[in-house]
Parts: C-alpha cells; sequence; structure tokens
C-alpha cells in the first residue's frame, strides 16, 4: 500500500508500466489483475490484484471479476492463485474470496504501511486450481 490505488493517475501510471510476460490486467469498473511468474520457482503460482470502486461494492463486481480471474488461470495451467488483502479493510474482498475457495496461508501483523503510514495487517489467501495429495501446512 505504498501508492494510493484508488487515484486515477496511480492507476494510469501503473497501468503504462506493466510487464506484459508477467502480468494478464483485465479493466472493469476498477483495476484487477492477475499476475504469473512465467519463469523460476513460483512459474505455477499466480498472484491476484483487485481494486473495486467503494461506488460499486456490494454489487458483485469483486466475486464476478475473481471467478474470471481463477477461470483464466486454470487456463493458463496455473496450479494456485494467491491473494493478499490487508486485514482490516479488506473484511469483504476476504468474504468473497472464501466464498470463491480461497483459504487463508499466513497473517502478519503490521505488516503493511498506508499511505499515512499507519500499520496494517496483511492477509494471504490461496485457492488451489490443481488439487495434490500433499497435505497443507498447519501453523
Amino acid at each position: 500500500m505504498r501508492d494510493d490505488v484508488t487515484s486515477a493517475s496511480v492507476v494510469s501510471q501503473r497501468s503504462a508500466h506493466l510487464e506484459y510476460c508477467r502480468t494478464l490486467p483485465i479493466l472493469a469498473f476498477a483495476g484487477d489483475t492477475l499476475r504469473r511468474f512465467r519463469s523460476g520457482d513460483r512459474r505455477h503460482v499466480g498472484e491476484v490484484h483487485i481494486l473495486v470502486a467503494p461506488c460499486h461494492g456490494g454489487s458483485g463486481v469483486g466475486t464476478r471479476l475473481m471467478t474470471t480471474l481463477a477461470e483464466v488461470a486454470r487456463e493458463e495451467g496455473l496450479e494456485k492463485l494467491m491473494f493478499d488483502v490487508v486485514a482490516e479493510v479488506g473484511i469483504a474482498a476476504r468474504h468473497t474470496a472464501y466464498k470463491l475457495g480461497f483459504v487463508p496461508v499466513t497473517a502478519l501483523r503490521n505488516h503493511v504501511r498506508d499511505i499515512w503510514v499507519d500499520l496494517h495487517d496483511l492477509v494471504t489467501m490461496e485457492l488451489v486450481l490443481v488439487p495434490t495429495d500433499v497435505e497443507p501446512l498447519v501453523f
């Protein structure tokens, strides 16, 4: 949260410098991204980044975006999707992700700072797209 991602100029600047070999941008009402590492040890994992404008909250657009991103990830052969969300700000996003099958895998206390320099907890959620026999880690 080092940038105000609700700012049109920040979104414009970020979208002007996308690495298309690593990022698949999809825009609707607000920006969302499926980022894939095309090489290295995490090439089978995608990262989801979504922002829904407050005026569209509760309309189902976030659910549709996350569902579409999961479908695209499956088609691209990804095995997992990861989704980071600020705990106290992203309650609706966490609920939506959970309904779609994402489960929390980590919670990091005071891990991110907002633009006012306040600390917030970060929750990482995971959606397994390709089931395996491996038991999940239990902390």
